[in-house]
């Protein structure tokens, strides 16, 4: 049946008006994600804005929806709404004209991203397929809470985006009260016009300013950072500042340099107004199969005598580490770590560490199963007084093999170890050294829960050494072929008893017994010893059959050990456990102090208490005389950590021991939320031991933020007061050393941090953006440096190498 012409042409226009609306639907949710995203992506720092595919099912809702036909104008108006996936726009109208491309938003223009970022405008314009256009009066609250506006945001091409008169904080900012004015946010940053560049990723203002509650404090003619969402790129970093009583007021200046995405380099040169300049340098890499850092720092620095004052002459000291890994296959890695310094107290003059012995090591490994493999040459470099560098031993190499059988019949197991060993000197002995141990095992648990455990075990030690002094008094040196069998039985049993006492409650005691067998070796001052210089009874090794560290020096004879061990459940977060014992050996010449008096057949008393109870972890380790029951030994870590109050303390006191002599000390930090913005910490260490109690004799003056009375038993102190916000957290600190070491004196540190979110923030090193301009109210911690590699920054009169320069 023919319809009328009238008809045709009616259904037609419908048809067409029905077209243009889904192109209209799609174009107007497309274009204002896509405007919002570019306008606010240098300013989001994290934040992912989603583009709305075509695909996607578009729905529109108005009041009235109208077709212009002699305009070609499709029009939207009254509460708008367009929903297309997670996004959603709304505003007063919305037009879109076919003849020039051209989309047009009017009034309460908004679009809530799926992000949780939402953009205000009054009027949007968008033409030439979305490649060009213009919003007006501009706003935005991103997901974290940041605000930023402008008064034009103009899109030149798909790739640059022009804003005037720009305004960006992450602070929170409060709603006037009735009759008062706006409040100003903590701080701002406002800027005459900011270009965003999406082929270099890179944001650049011009004329930005930083306010802090509305007063102008800073002023560049020029400022850029890279787009959150770009790689790394070459430029500054945030400057540091910190003063120090010894090497006076110090300024560091990074700078970061990206040679690939996986390689880069950071240069700090430190810039002191009571030395000369320091250079410091920071290499990073990593591949798929491994990564690499070097770090070092030279200068030309002043000569000073041991009282630490400057003499006439200069000479270069400096420091360097290096650390690298491969993985070769799936059971091969080879490795460096290397370090060394100039002399023995740059580390600590310059405040890189308080490091006492420097160690570096080539070494290859393979692990497989339950076998091992590795080979290593060390080299070693002391930083005491006392090291000489002549003396010091170079491994070259030593191997050491771990196998381990398959379960075998009953349970048992086969073991083998064996160690290579070539010791050299520049000056002294030297030696090599061969040991392999086979050994047996055979685990056996009886019916009632009785734990054994046996072990038979053959170890021969072979030795080549060379000007081994055997008679330090008369001079008498060994050279020749030397060695050693050690045939050895060893039995633990363990009896537990568990009893529930509750809902989540119990108790477990277990007695132990280690007895352990091998022929009394007599001692022999043919063999060296390098590796088993300090031994010492503790919690730790209580138990095993041989508690030297390293294998120069052995247990010999019939010898063994007895005690308990327990532990009390109460809760999740609440336990008592302990360790008790005393260790037996037959042979009394033998060469490990069960006591200080080296020659005895029982040792003293060994023990460990540890309570967790909620907030509180206190653990308690102890040795006791065997006579007299007096502590010779004592350590005790406590915490508490339940807010507003963070506390960590330790006690030792020791007598007589192989590594520290007779020391007693005590050392810890306290930190105290006062509110929830600001925090106090406070920490020292205090040789309890000395006996002057005259205040430390030094022409230094003492920080007059120091709330203690140096005495001589004073190590160090340190202490703080911090302030953070949502949007700015401010740090302060004032540190005094008492260490004399050479040219190391006495010294006082102070200084402040101050980060602004997303304008300076540190990310371990990631994704930090790195404020240039604010360097004038920024410092840096001592010893704290602020290494981002990425977003670094470039101000007036600096040029940004890789990233398209100023």
């Amino acid at each position: 049946m023919n319809r009328p012409a009238r008809g045709v042409k009616q259904d037609r226009k419908i048809l067409r008006f029905r077209m243009t609306q889904s192109l209209l639907r799609t174009r107007l949710l497309a274009a204002f994600s896509l405007l919002f995203f570019w306008g606010t992506t240098a300013h989001a720092s994290g934040s992912q804005s989603l583009t709305v595919s075509k695909n996607d099912p578009v729905m529109l809702t108005a009041q009235q929806v109208s077709y212009d036909e002699p305009n070609a104008t499709a029009i939207a108006s009254g509460h708008v709404e367009v929903v297309q996936g997670d996004t959603i726009l709304f505003a007063d109208k919305v037009t879109y004209n076919q003849n020039t491309d051209m989309v047009h938003a009017m009034g309460h223009v908004s679009v809530l991203e799926p992000t949780g970022d939402v953009f205000f405008s009054d009027d949007a314009e968008l033409k030439n397929d979305m490649e060009k256009g213009v919003v007006k009066e501009f706003r935005a609250r991103l997901k974290d809470n940041s605000l930023f506006a402008a008064r034009e945001a103009r899109r030149l091409s798909k790739q640059v985006t022009v804003m005037k008169d720009v305004v960006y904080s992450p602070c929170k900012v409060c709603q006037a009260e009735a009759g008062q004015p706006a409040k100003e946010p903590l701080w701002q940053i406002a800027a005459e016009k900011a270009t965003i560049d999406e082929n270099e990723k890179r944001v650049r203002y011009q004329n930005a300013i930083m306010d802090i509650y509305g007063f102008p404090v800073i002023y560049t003619p020029y400022f850029s950072h890279p787009t959150p969402d770009a790689p790394n790129q070459s430029g500054l970093l945030q400057p540091q500042y910190y003063h120090d009583s010894i090497l006076g007021s110090v300024v560091k200046e990074p700078v970061y340099y990206t040679f690939a995405p996986n390689l880069d380099m950071t240069l700090t040169p430190w810039y002191m107004t009571n030395e000369h300049p320091l250079l410091e340098t920071e290499v990073r890499g990593l591949s798929q199969n491994g990564s690499f850092y070097v770090h070092g720092a030279i200068a030309d620095a002043y000569n000073r005598d041991d009282l630490g004052d400057v003499v006439p002459g200069d000479w270069i000291r400096g420091y360097i580490e290096a650390h690298g890994k491969l993985q070769v296959d799936k059971y091969w890695d080879v490795g460096l770590d290397a370090e060394h310094a100039s002399d023995q107290t740059v580390l600590q003059f310059y405040h890189f560490g308080w490091q006492d012995m420097l160690t570096s090591r080539l070494f290859a490994e393979r692990i497989e199963d339950r076998s091992y493999f590795s080979v290593e040459s060390l080299a070693f470099q002391g930083l005491t007084v006392e090291d000489q560098a002549s003396a010091s031993p170079y491994i070259l190499p030593q191997a050491n093999f771990h196998f381990e059988s398959d379960p075998l019949a009953a349970h048992s197991r086969i073991q083998l170890d064996s160690n290579a060993l070539v010791l050299e000197r520049s000056q002294g002995d030297t030696d090599q050294r061969l040991s392999t141990t086979a050994a047996w095992k055979l685990p056996y648990i009886t019916h009632d829960g009785q734990v054994f455990e046996l072990a038979a075990s053959l170890r021969g030690d072979a030795y080549h050494v060379s000007d081994q002094i055997t008679d330090p008094t008369t001079g008498a040196m060994f050279n020749g072929d030397t060695g050693r069998v050690i045939p050895q039985a060893d039995l633990n049993w363990r009896y537990p008893f568990i009893s529930r006492l509750g809902d989540g409650k119990s108790l477990m005691i277990a007695p132990i017994v280690e007895m352990t067998a091998s022929p009394n070796l007599h001692q022999t001052s043919n063999i060296p010893n390098e590796d088993s210089q300090i031994a010492e009874l503790s919690d730790i090794n209580l138990f095993s059959p041989d508690r030297f560290a390293g294998l120069d020096q052995i247990e010999s004879g019939l010898r063994g050990t007895y005690g308990t061990r327990g532990q009390l459940q109460m809760a999740d977060e609440e336990y008592l456990e302990w360790l008790f014992g005393q260790a037996y050996q037959e042979n009394e010449t033998s060469p490990f102090p069960l006591t200080s008096a080296q020659v005895a057949h029982y040792s003293d008393y060994i023990g460990r208490l540890e309570l967790k109870y909620n907030a509180v972890d206190v653990a308690y380790s102890f040795r006791l005389d065997r006579q007299t029951f007096a502590p010779t030994s004592n350590e005790v870590n406590a915490s508490y950590k339940l807010k507003p109050l963070s506390l960590d303390a330790t006690y030792l006191s020791l007598q007589n021991d192989p590594l520290f002599g007779d020391r007693k000390e005590v050392f810890g930090n306290a930190t105290f939320d006062i509110t929830p913005r600001w925090a106090f910490n406070l920490g020292g260490r205090r040789d309890l031991g000395s006996s002057e109690e005259e205040p430390v004799n030094t022409a230094l003056p003492v920080s007059a933020l120091n709330p203690l009375e140096p005495t001589a038993g004073t190590v160090g102190l340190n202490s703080g007061i911090v302030f953070h916000n949502e949007c700015m957290m401010v740090t302060t600190m004032a540190n005094r050393s008492y260490i004399s070491q050479q040219d190391v004196r006495p010294s006082t540190t102070f200084g402040v941090t101050v980060v602004l979110k997303n304008f300076g923030a540190q990310d371990q090193q990631s994704n930090a953006s790195a404020v240039a301009g604010v360097g004038n109210i920024t410092a840096i911690n001592e010893g704290s440096p602020i290494n981002s590699v990425q977003n670094p920054v470039s101000a007036a009169g600096t040029t940004n190498s890789g990233s398209g320069g100023n």
